[in-house]
């Protein structure tokens, strides 16, 4: 398991693993996320988890990240750009 860099004082980070090659994105972490410090573990997880226990496949071998690793229910183009980069570095990490 890994962790993943983060851009904005306070955002959370990507995590999981990077020997399956499968990466989710998701748009934003929510609240859910803010408080763990981690993606995916909301409601957007439990669907997530569902999803990979039907492909047989298991949560620990993927890796999640977001497009901004702050809270935010519709970010705008501006706000995206500036976790781009980030989320470039963290997928060519990968």
């Amino acid at each position: 398991m890994i962790s993943g860099p983060t851009c904005c004082s306070g955002g959370i980070t990507g995590y999981g693993s990077t020997s399956s090659g499968i990466c989710f994105i998701g748009i934003a972490p929510g609240r859910t996320e803010v408080a763990t410090g981690r993606p995916f573990t909301g409601v957007s997880g439990r669907l997530l988890d569902a999803v990979l226990k039907t492909a047989g496949i298991v949560r620990d071998d993927v890796y999640c990240t977001n497009l901004i690793c702050w809270y935010k229910d519709h970010p705008r183009t501006e706000e995206i750009n500036v976790c781009h980069p980030r989320l470039l570095r963290e997928l060519a990490e990968l």
